[in-house]
């Protein structure tokens, strides 16, 4: 059996590959209860209080092994929110350095993924984020494993083929959702393509073994 545990799952990207696929089995974890509405199977947890968003993990695996017998793989992958790192006109950093303001961003998220990742131990994991927050990653990180356009990858996974992931136009996204209420709006440009999960997920699948990066 095969775990795939998707923190800040938004509207659901990352996991998508994987959610319909029988050897595996997928956990969606994200705080905000408005994305019910579209992943309705969504556990809403606020992934900053690690203890909780712990005790669901546990919880779920427990109830996985016992329904579908030992665990082969577990994957995690955590989408923190990219606003404290956007280099966007309009973002908070560059906002705070036209004004003259020092900015440090939150690294709230990022902490309690690495505690959670730590806590796991899993055999694979990938931070996935944007360009901006390369400086502030690497301390908790390492440097980026690998990147496509806007997608930055941090982590312990093998190398995925990004070679046919088609061009993700966040402007695009961003402007044929632009009626949509302003938490959607951002969830829609931050959706992890379908292209970039399916690569993920044969990555994993046809290593040979998992011990070998």
């Amino acid at each position: 059996m095969n775990l795939f545990i998707d923190l800040f799952s938004g509207l659901a990207g990352a996991s998508s590959a994987f959610v319909d696929d029988s050897t595996w089995r997928v956990l969606r974890i994200d705080n905000n209860p408005a994305l019910l509405e579209f992943v309705p199977e969504t556990v809403i947890c606020d992934i900053t209080d690690t203890v909780a968003t712990l005790q669901v993990i546990d919880e779920w695996i427990d109830a996985q092994v016992r329904e579908h017998g030992p665990v082969k793989r577990l994957v995690v992958w955590a989408s923190p929110p990219c606003d404290e790192f956007s280099t966007g006109f309009s973002a908070p950093r560059p906002t705070a350095h036209r004004q003259g303001r020092a900015f440090s961003p939150n690294m709230r998220c990022v902490s309690a993924v690495k505690i959670i990742v730590a806590e796991l131990m899993p055999e694979a994991w990938f931070v996935e984020n944007v360009r901006g927050a390369v400086n502030d990653f690497e301390p908790f990180f390492g440097p980026w494993v690998q990147h496509h356009g806007p997608f930055y990858l941090w982590g312990k996974f093998p190398h995925v083929d990004l070679s046919c992931l088609k061009e993700h136009q966040k402007i695009k996204v961003a402007n044929a959702h632009r009626h949509a209420p302003k938490w959607l709006r951002k969830n829609k440009q931050g959706q992890i393509p379908l292209d970039l999960s399916q690569a993920v997920k044969s990555a994993l699948m046809t290593q040979r073994k998992l011990t070998d990066w």
